[in-house]
């Protein structure tokens, strides 16, 4: 027997504090872990892991994968790229934002939809133009599956 179809499928991470800098290396994607404050509430047998940053799904099927981030780099003139990734694999959910200036604090929201079998495993990551101090402030990735 299938899932109820009413029994909504949801969770995710969140941070709402600054967090320690990371170390991110120019033109490598750096996986966010150990940034994450919780873990967001949770059902239908999602596992958000704030220490590493992750989030696993329980069902095959669409899931709405959205990510919000402030955040400021320790250089000027400085584009990073925020990824959503699947099994250690970039996804085309990703959204690009310039720093100007160094301690420049900018937002991004990021979101979409993606096929996700059962158990796979998604991380949001960075990837900076020039190696520099990447500092996340306030953070929050959610996943819901959608039908």
């Amino acid at each position: 027997m299938g899932r109820n179809v009413w029994t909504p499928i949801y969770g995710g991470l969140f941070a709402n504090h600054e967090g320690d800098p990371v170390a991110a290396t120019a033109d490598v994607y750096t996986v966010l872990d150990g940034e994450w404050a919780d873990a967001m509430p949770q059902s239908g047998g999602i596992i958000a892991n704030s220490t590493i940053g992750t989030i696993t799904v329980p069902h095959t099927g669409e899931y709405a994968i959205t990510a919000h981030m402030s955040s400021s780099c320790s250089g000027a003139n400085i584009e990073v790229h925020h990824t959503i990734f699947v099994g250690g694999v970039s996804t085309s959910i990703e959204l690009n934002r310039k720093y100007a200036q160094a301690g420049d604090i900018g937002a991004i929201s990021v979101g979409g939809i993606l096929t996700l079998a059962a158990g796979n495993v998604i991380d949001l990551r960075v990837k900076p133009t020039t190696t520099t101090n990447f500092l996340p402030e306030h953070m929050q990735f959610y996943v819901e599956l959608k039908g």
